[in-house]
């Protein structure tokens, strides 16, 4: 808890130094209302952060944030193959996504104190985005807290999440 607070006081820190300097560089005064709503929102999850433990909400910011950015990016590419895209372009854009993911489960895992050495992603075959199933292979660290996080992050049940024994 005490790492927490510590983490949220030097952001804050950060924000208002940053904040400070942005406001001191701006050249014309028309920009500043645009830069201090900017500022105001990101203080806002700022302040937020350490709120969410309290009521119990763990799942990150980030990867809400990027799995809603690979929300949005699928929708506007199922639209355009309404209008003629063809099956491979959809099948590469399902491969980055999955990349993507293993990808933040990776990050997810380092930042967890545990070293993967694969990270493997299924999706739906549905108009969102949404994980079926994550298979993991653990070098070292707590495999099943990684385990639960990760279904807390993408909804899904620790029974779709594998994890495979290390290799020797």
């Amino acid at each position: 808890m005490g790492e927490l607070l510590n983490r949220w006081i030097a952001g804050l820190a950060c924000y208002y130094l940053v904040y400070a300097i942005v406001m001191n560089v701006i050249p014309r005064k028309e920009y500043r209302v645009y830069v201090k709503t900017f500022m105001g929102l990101l203080l806002i999850v700022l302040l937020l952060t350490p709120v969410q433990g309290l009521f119990g909400k763990t799942r990150d910011f980030d990867s809400f944030f990027w799995t809603e950015e690979m929300k949005r990016a699928w929708n506007e590419i199922r639209l355009q193959g309404k209008a003629g895209l063809n099956e491979t372009k959809d099948q590469y854009f399902r491969y980055a996504c999955q990349e993507e993911i293993a990808g933040q489960i990776e990050t997810l895992a380092e930042n967890m104190g545990c070293s993967l050495e694969e990270a493997k992603v299924e999706l739906k075959e549905e108009e969102e985005i949404t994980v079926k199933s994550i298979e993991i292979t653990p070098k070292s660290g707590a495999a099943e807290k990684l385990q639960e996080k990760l279904a807390q992050v993408y909804g899904i049940g620790k029974g779709d999440i594998h994890v495979n024994p290390a290799a020797s």
